[in-house]
């Protein structure tokens, strides 16, 4: 089908997507690891998929179609990559070959680093980024019927998408237009996609790290004065590689990361869920990828190390 989008990654933000997409009544697919896909076609022969989409006003089930590498049918001509950081370069590469030539690609990574390898991986397509502060998170899978998921939308938010090669077609000329058509997602083209994605990477510096350190929600590092003045650290830090690096910043850091953790009080971080589910974080490509732009151009931020050093002290990588 001509305006069927692919969605590699099947976690929160690849679920919602999902959803969000089948609530609009847009066709799409699901990629897999190769080992989920068996794990679902062993126990669930019999069922067709179910993606659940859950907000504080109904819930709603879709039925979804899923596939892994080796089971994809027809050249990708749209798709969505909403892998962790640190899983994206090798995921791309593993679909790459099923990609048409006029394929466009969507990015939606936290952090920064991956984006450029994978732009360079698909030199010729069209790759673009997105960055989001839509919430949401996937509820624990029943293993008697894994052939089912619940994405609750937490919180809706905002999602700036921009290319990263500037000289590509407008967004109005390219399939990604059409998911301004999606009513639950607020979607804006932005130009300097650059800019947003270091804006959203400077406020999670200053706040995923911590609640891993202090497994905490997010209101916690405003409440406590301690972890308060940390984050006005950490913030502080940001502001001055940005100016150095002559990253526009046109708000002030620590009083846009105090509305964040206001407005998302209750929430648990991207980080947190991760380190309560025992997997590995993407502050590599966070507090990580501040550090090795600070070497670069000759700064320490002692702040963004410590907290490093810390989470790695904590077994927390």
């Amino acid at each position: 089908m001509a305006d069927h989008w692919t969605i590699l990654g099947a976690g929160a933000i690849g679920c919602l997507w999902a959803a969000s997409l089948r609530e609009s009544g847009k066709s799409c697919t699901l990629i897999l690891r190769e080992q989920r896909l068996r794990e679902i076609a062993g126990k669930s022969t019999h069922l067709q998929p179910e993606l659940e989409l859950a907000d504080d006003h109904r819930r709603q089930l879709f039925t979804i179609a899923i596939a892994d590498k080796h089971h994809i049918e027809s050249p990708i001509k749209r798709l969505i990559v909403a892998t962790k950081a640190r899983d994206t370069l090798q995921a791309v590469c593993d679909i790459a070959p099923h990609l048409a030539n006029d394929a466009i690609v969507l990015l939606l990574q936290n952090g920064m680093g991956s984006q450029e390898a994978v732009n360079t991986l698909l030199e010729g397509h069209n790759v673009w980024a997105g960055t989001t502060t839509d919430g949401a998170w996937k509820a624990t899978e029943n293993p008697e019927n894994p052939a089912r998921w619940t994405v609750h939308h937490a919180g809706h938010g905002q999602t700036w998408i921009g290319p990263l090669d500037p000289s590509k077609a407008p967004f109005s000329e390219t399939p990604l237009s059409e998911l301004m058509s999606i009513n639950r997602l607020t979607i804006h083209p932005c130009d300097n996609i650059q800019e947003r994605l270091w804006l959203k990477l400077a406020i999670n510096s200053a706040i995923n790290g911590l609640t891993a350190v202090y497994l905490c929600r997010n209101e916690e590092l405003l409440s406590c004065p301690n972890r308060w003045q940390q984050v006005k650290d950490l913030c502080e830090e940001t502001t001055h590689l940005m100016t150095r690096l002559k990253i526009r910043c046109d708000i002030n850091l620590q009083e846009q990361t105090r509305e964040v953790l206001q407005r998302t009080a209750n929430n648990y971080s991207s980080t947190f869920q991760d380190v309560s589910h025992g997997r590995l974080t993407e502050l590599p490509f966070i507090n990580g990828f501040l550090l090795d732009q600070a070497r670069q151009v000759g700064m320490e931020l002692p702040s963004h190390h410590a907290l490093m050093e810390q989470l790695k002290q904590q077994g927390i990588h």
